[in-house]
């Protein structure tokens, strides 16, 4: 997600760059100083893309066409191989 790491750099030097960015996450706190520090074309939505209503909610609610996606959510499954 956009709120820490690898996608939050990301968003951030996106944004930095002039591009609009719908910014998913889940931390709502971490999403807004995001937003706070990139600018009004950083656009933060709290989601959980585990939960498939909330997921395919938030991806409608974009307008127009996307010209593109980063897909920086993660999920780690614990146990033996």
């Amino acid at each position: 997600g956009a709120s820490s790491g690898l996608g939050r750099a990301l968003a951030l030097g996106l944004a930095r760059r002039g591009l609009v960015i719908h910014a998913f996450g889940r931390r709502s706190a971490e999403l807004s100083a995001l937003a706070a520090e990139a600018g009004p074309q950083l656009l933060p939505t709290a989601v959980d893309l585990l939960d498939e209503p909330q997921a395919r909610a938030a991806c409608a609610a974009i307008p127009g066409p996307i010209d593109l996606l980063v897909h920086g959510a993660g999920m780690v499954e614990l146990g033996k191989v």
